[in-house]
């Protein structure tokens, strides 16, 4: 299977930087900086970059210290699943563990995120409940670290493309909602728009039956920052696992009561992610 994972550098000097693994993109030019990692999943497909692969993925230039993982994890995570139409490799570890799914931790961030989102899929004829659907490792995904095979990409842009159609449809209360700050510390000029479409991939996904691998979890890599509080993530992690899979009512309320006070009282650890 012919797989590329593509790199973004932003500067000039991230050119030669790149992991032997990884495929340089140049966006030093970065003419549609407000449209982010979108813009260069665009100019891959457009430009036919991919036309020649079986899957690929963009990756910014911050993957390896985000996923704390090498390249040869990534491609034999990819090579030992060749049937899979999907790869998730999400860095956000402690924020899957602590939310309840994407848009639940998109409204912690960036309030309306959710409001947005759901007139969005009104529009085209989603059925909105899956804003609420919980979510584990299995279809989560924070940034744009995932592979995909050629037709999911397809048809994943042609999804974008109408979601995006609708942002310039949005009704005046919304549209001042998705216009303001996102409070995105490295640049406050961002709107919502690159963490709206960072979580249309998961609720993509889970509208669709792909079939998906995602990269296992090892919360151990923390362990030089926090110690022994990685095994309370990992049992977090555990339990929210373990909810989806029996859908059980009793290991829900362990997960969320577990959750709740991290978050209320240790919220520092999310900026390990």
């Amino acid at each position: 299977m012919k797989t590329k994972i593509f790199q973004i550098c932003f500067e000039e000097y991230q050119l030669d930087k790149v992991d032997f693994r990884l495929t340089p993109f140049d966006n030093t030019e970065n003419a549609k900086p407000e449209l982010r990692e979108y813009h260069n999943f665009v100019k891959i497909m457009n430009d036919g970059l991919a036309d020649h692969l079986d899957a690929w993925g963009v990756f910014g230039p911050r993957w390896n210290e985000k996923l704390k993982v090498s390249s040869d994890v990534l491609f034999k995570e990819i090579e030992d699943n060749p049937l899979k139409d999907v790869y998730i490799f999400n860095h956000a570890r402690i924020h899957d563990a602590l939310f309840f799914n994407v848009w639940d931790q998109g409204e912690y961030y960036h309030k309306g995120l959710k409001d947005v989102a759901k007139h969005i899929l009104q529009k085209l004829d989603y059925d909105v409940g899956i804003l609420d659907l919980l979510m584990g490792y299995h279809n989560t995904c924070y940034c744009s670290y995932f592979v995909g095979k050629q037709y999911f990409w397809i048809e994943y842009l042609d999804f974008l493309e109408k979601v995006i159609k609708e942002l310039d449809n949005l009704p005046k209360k919304l549209y001042d909602v998705f216009n303001q700050s996102a409070n995105y510390t490295r640049d406050k000029n961002l709107n919502l728009f690159p963490f709206l479409v960072e979580r249309m991939f998961s609720t993509f996904i889970s509208l669709k039956n792909y079939r998906i691998h995602a990269m296992p979890y090892d919360y151990s890599v923390y362990r030089n920052q926090i110690g022994n509080f990685t095994d309370v993530l990992q049992v977090l992690s555990n339990l929210k696992t373990l909810t989806i899979k029996y859908n059980s009512e009793e290991i829900f309320a362990q997960w969320n009561d577990l959750r709740t006070f991290i978050l209320k009282n240790h919220p520092q650890i999310l900026n390990l992610d």
